[in-house]
């Protein structure tokens, strides 16, 4: 999803929110930027979310539950 379009979704999620959600989000954007608009995350944390977002979008990767993540640890760990 572009830039435009997940910015209009939050605003408009936003724009329906109680303070506590809008507290939450407050904290969260506060956390993730330095307080001049930079993010927290390196040039090359941002390239691999960018891959990552791109691959996932074609298919090439797919998502999984923790639920399901760490079934597969536990049953990793029983067979050791």
């Amino acid at each position: 999803m572009k830039t435009i379009a997940l910015r209009k979704k939050i605003i408009d999620k936003i724009e329906n929110s109680d303070t506590q959600v809008l507290q939450v989000v407050l904290n969260i954007l506060s956390l993730y930027n330095d307080g001049e608009g930079n993010s927290a995350m390196t040039d090359n944390q941002k390239m691999e979310l960018d891959k990552r977002a791109t691959l996932l979008e074609k298919g090439l990767i797919k998502k999984r539950s923790f639920k399901s993540v760490n079934k597969s640890i536990e049953d990793r760990l029983k067979s050791i």
